[in-house]
Protein backbone atom coordinates (compact mmCIF):
# COMPACT_ATOMS: atom_id res chain seq x y z
CA UNK A 1 0.00 0.00 0.00
CA UNK A 2 1.06 3.04 -0.57
CA UNK A 3 1.47 6.64 1.05
CA UNK A 4 -0.76 8.56 -0.95
CA UNK A 5 -4.24 7.56 -0.38
CA UNK A 6 -6.84 10.15 0.34
CA UNK A 7 -9.97 9.52 2.56
CA UNK A 8 -11.92 9.57 -0.94
CA UNK A 9 -9.67 5.95 -1.88
CA UNK A 10 -10.31 4.54 0.96
CA UNK A 11 -13.96 5.13 0.28
CA UNK A 12 -14.36 3.62 -3.37
CA UNK A 13 -11.80 0.76 -2.01
CA UNK A 14 -14.84 0.08 0.69
CA UNK A 15 -17.20 0.56 -1.91
CA UNK A 16 -15.48 -1.86 -4.44
CA UNK A 17 -15.14 -4.20 -1.77
CA UNK A 18 -18.43 -4.41 -0.72
CA UNK A 19 -20.90 -3.89 -4.17
CA UNK A 20 -24.41 -3.55 -3.93
CA UNK A 21 -25.06 -3.35 -0.91
CA UNK A 22 -27.40 -0.85 1.14
CA UNK A 23 -24.70 0.32 4.18
CA UNK A 24 -25.45 2.07 7.14
CA UNK A 25 -22.41 5.25 7.80
CA UNK A 26 -21.12 3.60 10.69
CA UNK A 27 -19.37 0.75 8.60
CA UNK A 28 -18.05 2.49 6.28
CA UNK A 29 -16.48 5.54 8.56
CA UNK A 30 -15.16 2.53 11.12
CA UNK A 31 -13.74 0.95 7.91
CA UNK A 32 -12.07 3.95 6.09
CA UNK A 33 -10.70 5.06 9.56
CA UNK A 34 -8.97 2.06 10.22
CA UNK A 35 -7.39 1.59 7.16
CA UNK A 36 -5.99 4.89 7.07
CA UNK A 37 -4.66 4.65 10.81
CA UNK A 38 -2.66 1.01 8.97
CA UNK A 39 -1.05 3.24 6.49
CA UNK A 40 -0.68 6.81 8.24
CA UNK A 41 -0.21 5.74 11.90
CA UNK A 42 -3.11 8.30 12.91
CA UNK A 43 -6.63 9.63 13.22
CA UNK A 44 -8.04 11.58 9.89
Amino acid sequence: MNGNKSISDFIIEYFKKYPNQDLPHSPLVDWVEEQYLKLYNKKP
